[in-house]
């Protein structure tokens, strides 16, 4: 069975901005690229592992998020998100744009 981001999401919950690993440039995935979801209610982090076949979602509640870091490269950002019950998660590799978009947005 092939999970989607919509059979994530609660009733109510919408999607706002959907960013995407790089694959090509320092730090990304070549083969199958995390994803960030931001919804109306909490963050989601995506990572795919055995080209695709299992995916695992993190999610973290804006009222759990510390504060986010938004680290820009040369050809990339990293995006880093504390948690005050899950530590940190860190995406690498997304676009200049979709990262400061993620980080305004919380």
């Amino acid at each position: 069975m092939k999970v989607n981001i919509k059979d994530v999401l609660s009733n109510g919950e919408e999607l706002l901005i959907r960013a995407q690993q790089a694959r090509w440039r320092p730090g990304g995935k070549e083969i199958v690229p995390s994803q960030v979801f931001v919804t109306s209610s909490r963050i989601i982090i995506e990572t795919s592992t055995m080209l695709g076949i299992k995916k695992d979602y993190q999610s973290i509640s804006y009222a759990d998020i510390m504060e986010t870091e938004l680290k820009k490269n040369v050809f990339s950002s990293n995006l880093t998100i504390f948690s005050r019950f899950k530590g940190s998660l860190h995406i690498d590799a997304i676009r200049h744009n979709q990262g400061q978009e993620i980080e305004s947005y919380q």
